[in-house]
């Protein structure tokens, strides 16, 4: 599972010349090219974060390609730029949990360029170690 965080933070802006995103691409479309090889079963799904998400399915080797084109196709949305990387985690894990994630081995890859900007709350009701109930909303 990779999960790329496409927050305002990841381009280039008037405060930061720095291109995050361009160097992204390159790390994930490397990770592509190195797991998704022809004798492989490995299989790869997409998770794109900012404040909304965005998701694939699961990705092998005969169809990497359009793995890329999802991923180069990556692009700003100012509007939703922040950064909801617990958003992006929980997308990733309800997707490796799912039936169509059939591997016996399940790991999430997140790239991303620092601290969170948004985050679920946390609201503990009646917590103790044994009787542990929680309850979470978006603030």
């Amino acid at each position: 599972m990779l999960v790329i965080d496409n927050s305002n933070s990841m381009y280039p802006s008037e405060t930061s010349k720095e291109d995050r995103m361009t160097k992204t691409k390159a790390a994930a479309n490397a990770f592509v090219d190195t797991l998704l090889t022809e004798d492989s079963t490995t299989r790869i799904a997409l998770v794109v974060y900012n404040l909304k998400e965005t998701h694939t399915g699961f990705y092998a080797y005969a169809n990497r390609a359009a793995l890329k084109q999802q991923i180069n196709a990556i692009e700003q949305n100012e509007d939703e730029g922040g950064t909801f990387t617990q958003l992006g985690l929980h997308t990733a894990r309800t997707l490796l949990n799912s039936a169509e994630s059939t591997g016996q081995n399940k790991s999430i890859v997140l790239l991303s360029d620092g601290e969170p900007t948004k985050a679920y709350e946390f609201v503990a009701v009646n917590a103790t170690y044994t009787n542990c109930q929680s309850s979470h909303s978006i603030f």
